[in-house]
């Protein structure tokens, strides 16, 4: 092999392997049936803020995430007991539970609770 052949070939393992990188992991919600999966998605689907606050937080949808304060949306992914939110390039894992229909607690670096609004 020629030293341009041997540079050529590091280059494009290079690009294959970071291009691996960045396709979706796979992460999606995993329900014992699709029944579970859709009454996850229909249990935190409404609009959320913090108590105290008079303006929503953050609007969940069937397939996105919505902040009215900055107008944008996002995808996100639920995963047993996780969900993943992706925000462009980065993205955010949080433990989620609903502790009642209208409370729903997520945990990152810290807990944090939230009450749905009456739409």
């Amino acid at each position: 092999m020629t030293k341009a052949a041997i540079i050529l070939y590091l280059i494009l393992m290079v690009v294959n392997l970071s291009c691996r990188n960045t396709i979706d992991t796979g992460f999606r919600y995993q329900a014992e049936t699709p029944t579970d999966a859709k009454s996850l998605v229909d249990k935190i689907q409404g609009i959320w803020g913090m108590p105290g606050d008079e303006t929503a937080s953050f609007v969940i949808r069937e397939d996105r995430i919505i902040y009215p304060e900055i107008d944008a949306g996002y995808r996100y992914y639920l995963k047993k007991d996780s969900i993943k939110i992706k925000y462009g390039e980065g993205e955010q894992v949080f433990a989620l539970h609903i502790e009642h229909p209208d409370t729903l607690i997520l945990t990152g670096n810290e807990r944090r609770v939230y009450y749905r609004y009456k739409e």
